[in-house]
């Protein structure tokens, strides 16, 4: 018990010394980068991206509608953002399209494992999915203040709060059998295997080059 005792005080001591060093650093970078530094310090630099981003008026005419979304449609995986596209000029078909966009297996589940932290909050006072729904509150209910100022935002800016949403999805998962895990995590490979074919298409571009393969117009969309 004594050295239990110890260590947790160890580690508190410690986490102390990191916290109030990692202070110091981080106020003495920003003096610096303010007066004798190139570039603006980060709270200056956050200040004018929000200034910039609520300028933006972004329509693309090979995108449907305009590509800028709001908080609450991340949670659904609208308004994806399209990246980069290359066409056929001979068929007037995509060889290539990138999309911005989430795991649609993993995003999907983002209020039903919000809620499961939630009630698990409520039975178990489950310090972990405490954890996980500070960080899903704390990264996406802020753009919807920044919304108000009429902002343009787009998907990627929910990647900070897709991380809760994966730690949650495995926080519930914890309460799964093992076929069901497996068979979820084989549909999530599946789906991440749609939404980002990079791996598959870089191997399907090299075996085109030399056996002269069609485009993947099935996969891809016109």
């Amino acid at each position: 018990v004594q050295r239990e005792d110890n260590l947790k005080q160890w580690v508190k001591q410690s986490v102390i010394n990191i916290s109030l060093c990692a202070s110091i650093v981080f106020i003495m970078f920003t003096v610096l980068l303010q007066f004798f530094g190139v570039s603006h310090n980060p709270f200056t630099e956050i200040m004018l991206y929000l200034k910039w981003n609520s300028s933006i008026n972004w329509t693309l005419s090979l995108v449907q509608g305009v590509p800028s979304s709001q908080p609450w449609a991340w949670l659904f995986n609208q308004t994806p953002v399209r990246y980069a596209w290359l066409f056929d000029p001979a068929t007037n078909l995509a060889l290539i399209s990138f999309w911005a966009q989430m795991n649609p297996a993993i995003i999907f589940m983002a209020v039903p494992v919000m809620a499961y932290a939630s009630y698990d909050i409520y039975k178990t006072k489950s310090s972990s999915s405490t954890l996980i729904l500070i960080w899903f509150m704390a990264t996406w209910l802020p753009y919807f203040v920044i919304s108000i100022g009429g902002a343009e935002q787009f998907i990627h800016h929910s990647l900070a709060m897709l991380v809760s949403v994966v730690l949650g999805v495995i926080n519930w998962l914890r309460t799964q059998r093992k076929p069901f895990i497996i068979g979820y995590s084989a549909f999530v490979f599946a789906a991440w295997l749609w939404a980002y074919p990079y791996p598959f298409l870089i191997l399907y571009i090299t075996g085109a080059s030399r056996y002269a393969l069609p485009p993947l117009n099935f996969l891809f969309g016109a």
